[in-house]
């Protein structure tokens, strides 16, 4: 099939010609072009609120992780009889569930600066600063961290022990 150009040869049929291909392509770009636009924002939005919810949730886990070693650290405590440290070890909830598996490593400073050793090790223990040691003092727990260039961050876990006067119990998170 042929298409007849000769409809084309005079002015007034190029100008209806070109005036109709005007009218239909003028408003069908406009439609893709905010029809591009408004995908891409709902997209986004999407995305955004899923990146959202993502992060509450890793924050939700890491803060209840952080409750539940906090837990545990409050279990770990000072025999009031022989004073002798007592650290739980519940193997029959299976694997994995230790103390000892959940920190590298839990030290006693005591009060004089001694550092003792009560599971794993700690090699340079965080120091406190004042502010740091007064909240130790009010019965909270201290989450500090410290970035080593061969060691990565190490975080740790403090809380004051007071049956101990002084005594700061201060665990390694093994993340």
């Amino acid at each position: 099939m042929r298409v007849d150009k000769t409809f084309l040869r005079s002015r007034v049929a190029r100008r209806i010609f070109f005036l109709f291909v005007l009218c239909a392509l003028v408003p069908i770009s406009a439609l893709a072009i905010l029809s591009f636009r408004q995908v891409t924002a709902q997209l986004h939005q999407q995305s955004q609120t899923r990146l959202r919810q993502a992060t509450k949730a890793v924050g939700a886990a890491i803060y209840e992780r952080l409750l539940f070693l906090e837990g545990e650290m409050i279990l770990i405590g000072i025999d009031s009889n022989s004073g002798s440290i007592l650290i739980p070890q519940r193997q029959s909830e299976g694997p994995g569930t230790k103390v000892t598996q959940r920190f590298n490593g839990i030290i006693l400073l005591t009060g004089s600066g001694a550092e003792r050793s009560l599971s794993g090790r700690v090699a340079d223990p965080p120091d406190f600063s004042a502010g740091e040691r007064e909240h130790l003092k009010a019965g909270k727990t201290l989450i500090t961290s410290q970035a080593h260039s061969g060691l990565g961050v190490r975080i740790f876990m403090s809380r004051a022990l007071p049956q101990n006067p002084g005594g700061i119990l201060v665990g390694e998170i093994n993340p």
